[in-house]
């Protein structure tokens, strides 16, 4: 388990950082294998139909990220 704490104690000073710069991301990406301990802890909720959350954001898989790493992913600009 201390992998996912490891991941969310280096990820929430960089979303404090998007915050306070109004730059805030949708999705946050993680290795595969991070985001199956992540979806073993809510699997009541996958269970329900809810999406895998994490800080707000909708947590995904990425393979090209490191078991430690992750990363933001922003919405395109929207048109007013």
């Amino acid at each position: 388990m201390d992998g996912l704490n490891d991941i969310l104690d280096a990820a929430c000073p960089e979303l404090v950082v998007l915050t306070a710069q109004a730059s805030l991301p949708e999705t946050m990406f993680v290795h595969p294998g991070v985001y199956d301990m992540f979806a073993r802890t809510r699997a009541r909720e996958l269970e329900a139909g809810f999406p895998l959350m994490v800080l707000g954001l909708s947590l995904k898989p990425d393979p090209a990220l490191p078991m430690g790493g992750f990363r933001f992913a922003f919405e395109g600009p929207i048109s007013v």
